[in-house]
């Protein structure tokens, strides 16, 4: 295969795998902290604006580091640190002690998806380059 074409390839392979895995982990987030941990409706969307202001700050940790230490590396360190992170969420049981664990948890993959969003458009920018 040409560098182009060797290009295409691992873009397509890296926002398949990123957008297939999270895509699933996703679908259960909100039915699965009501019912397993307890939290309400309007719990659930407190929950949510908090990290998702609190992740915020991840669209510009994610170019930091996509600068410093290149999109590929960073976009498969996020892939596998996402997958764990998702694991260990839907891992905590319920219980009293496990609030703090889901918040904590739920913030941190909130960010590493936006994160990694940020990641795979600045690197498809980067194999796609536009020219007028």
């Amino acid at each position: 295969l040409g560098q182009v074409k060797q290009q295409h390839a691992a873009i397509l392979i890296a926002t398949f795998l990123g957008s297939l895995f999270p895509s699933s982990a996703n679908f259960n987030v909100s039915k699965h902290i009501q019912v397993v941990h307890g939290f309400g409706a309007s719990g659930f969307a407190k929950l949510s604006l908090i990290g998702g202001l609190l992740s915020l700050s991840a669209f510009a940790l994610a170019g930091y580091l996509g600068d410093r230490y290149g999109r590929k590396k960073l976009g498969v360190v996020g892939i596998l640190v996402k997958t764990a992170v998702d694991v260990a969420f839907y891992s905590v049981a319920a219980g009293a002690d496990s609030v703090a664990w889901i918040i904590l948890l739920f913030c941190l993959r909130m960010a590493l998806g936006m994160a990694l969003d940020t990641n795979f458009q600045a690197l498809s920018g980067e194999v796609f380059p536009t020219e007028r």
